[in-house]
């Protein structure tokens, strides 16, 4: 039973007869990850709650400033681990082992430029565009193309495209995300902050 508000948060009640899982309380180790416009950068999360074993809360978090005014529909959502709680689950449910996991070749390429990354992961497959002419893929090959990158021979075809939120080692204001593009290898590689995509500078 729903007894919270929405979209901010839903509180849920469990009636008595369903069986507890044998979870620690607080958030399980799942985001539901909501897609904005840019590919690869999301624009919040659904953070599923559990009290004594049973489902407690639904709450959606924003990662600006905008105020949520209803719940995301399915199609906008990438369920994906985080790897810091996963440790920690002792039922981490069916599928949880196919979930992504950090590659090593997108750890290596941030500490090179100046990076960690963080533990929220978001990984999802895309169609590239037939054609880069139009916003945002028209900005962010052109992004690509200042590291040596060209999305164009792989046109028409489906991509890995991994986001990470990333701290910076010298401190300041840093980034909130690097995308991560793959295809067998990376193909490409890009920060992104509130909306606007940035190169990472000249990559081997």
């Amino acid at each position: 039973m729903v007894s919270g508000s929405p979209p901010n948060f839903l509180a849920l009640e469990v009636s008595d007869p369903v069986s507890a899982a044998p979870i620690p309380d607080g958030p399980i180790p799942l985001r539901g990850r909501i897609m904005g416009a840019v590919p690869g950068e999301p624009v919040g999360e659904i953070v599923v709650w559990v009290e004594r074993g049973r489902l407690s809360g639904l709450e959606h978090v924003r990662f600006n400033d905008d105020t949520a005014t209803a719940l995301p529909g399915p199609e906008r959502l990438d369920v994906v681990l985080v790897p810091d709680r996963a440790a920690n689950a002792s039922a981490p449910g069916p599928g949880a082992a196919d979930l992504p996991v950090e590659p090593s070749g997108a750890q290596v390429l941030a500490r090179e430029h100046g990076f960690d990354l963080a533990s929220n992961i978001s990984t999802t497959d895309v169609v590239l565009p037939q054609s880069f002419d139009e916003r945002p893929w028209a900005e962010i090959q052109r992004v690509l193309k200042l590291s040596s990158y060209d999305l164009r021979p792989y046109a028409g075809q489906k991509v890995k495209l991994t986001t990470y939120g990333i701290d910076s080692k010298a401190g300041g204001r840093a980034p909130h995300g690097l995308v991560y593009i793959e295809r067998g290898k990376c193909i490409g590689a890009y920060t992104h902050s509130e909306g606007t995509v940035s190169d990472i500078g000249g990559l081997p």
